[in-house]
Parts: structure tokens; sequence; C-alpha cells
């Protein structure tokens, strides 16, 4: 009789569980959100710039569990030349479609979207040029879920963007890192 009395509270834990792990809703499911921040390394493609440590953050909304858009905030500042004083700040606002694909705790992403470039050259705090420039965005990365609402985030990315008035292009290439919470 206690072999028959086991099998059935091992039977009714393991409904139980399936159960609630049928109750639960996948992430990122539709109509969730998610904030993030990331804090990176760039590379600019012009050799008169100097590399960068970008950063910022992020707001992203799934339409579908696979489809989503993300306007984001970036800033950077590679020194232009050879001079220490002179510097490019670059104030990024941007638009991106992404879409993700689903392995588990992994979930590697791809997207594209348009950037506004907000450019200013200073030297010595002394402005020498400003402009306002639209770029592309290109990029692929990975998600790694530590927990069902949090990831660590790792994105290669590469923004081409027209010159600013005699002054090099501040295209270039992007490794960043970050973490992401997702809301219901």
């Amino acid at each position: 009789m206690y072999k028959y009395f086991s099998l059935c509270i091992s039977c009714v834990a393991i409904l139980a569980t399936v159960s609630a792990a049928n109750a639960q809703t996948r992430v990122p499911d539709t109509g969730m959100f998610a904030v993030g921040a990331d804090v990176g390394f760039g590379v600019p493609t012009e050799s008169e710039l100097g590399e960068t440590v970008p950063f910022g953050g992020y707001f992203e909304y799934y339409f579908t569990p696979r489809m989503s858009i993300r306007p984001s905030v970036f800033f950077a500042s590679p020194q232009v030349g050879s001079e220490p004083d002179t510097s490019m700040k670059d104030r990024r606002v941007s638009i991106d479609g992404i879409y993700n694909w689903e392995h588990g705790a992994w979930h590697p992403f791809a997207g594209a979207g348009l950037g506004i470039h907000m450019l200013k050259v200073e030297e010595n705090d002394f402005e020498l040029a400003d402009g306002t420039k639209l770029g592309l965005d290109l990029l692929a990365g990975i998600e790694y879920f530590t927990n069902r609402d949090m990831v660590i985030k790792g994105e290669f990315g590469y923004q081409p963007i027209d010159n600013l008035s005699g002054w090099p292009a501040p295209s270039s290439f992007m490794f960043s890192v970050g973490l992401k919470w997702y809301f219901q």
C-alpha cells in the first residue's frame, strides 16, 4: 500500500510541475517590453578618429515573441587626430527592428534601423563644428537568460555615417555588453 501511495504522490507532483511550467508565459512574448543598458568599445572606420567607449540605454517592445522594435540613446566621444584635447561628441538616437531566435537560455538576434547622430567637434571645450547626420544601424548579438526576467547581452554593430563638413566621418564598428530586464 505504501508503494501505491508513493506512486500517487509522485504522479501528483509531476502533474503539478508540468501544469506550473505550462502556466508560465514565454519570454519574450507578444506585448512584453524590456529595458537595458550597454557599454562597449567602438572602433571608427576613419584613421583620424580614435577608439571610444560608447554607452547608452534602450527600451524594447515585442510585437511577437520573435519581433521587436528598439528605440535607443547612445553617447560616444572619439578623439580627433593626435591632439588629446580635440574630440567628436556623438549623441545618437536610433530606432531598430530586431528579430530573435530562441535556443533555450540563448537567444541570438539580428536587426537594422536608422539613427540620428548629433555631432559636435570640440577642442578644449571650444566648439569647432556641429551638425546632425542620419546613419544606418546594422547589428547582431546574443542574449543569455540568467533567470526568467534578466539577460546578459553581447552585441556587434556597424554604423555608417557621412562626414561632418571637413571632419572625419564617425562611422564605426562597435562591440558592447550589457544587461536587459523583461517586463510584462
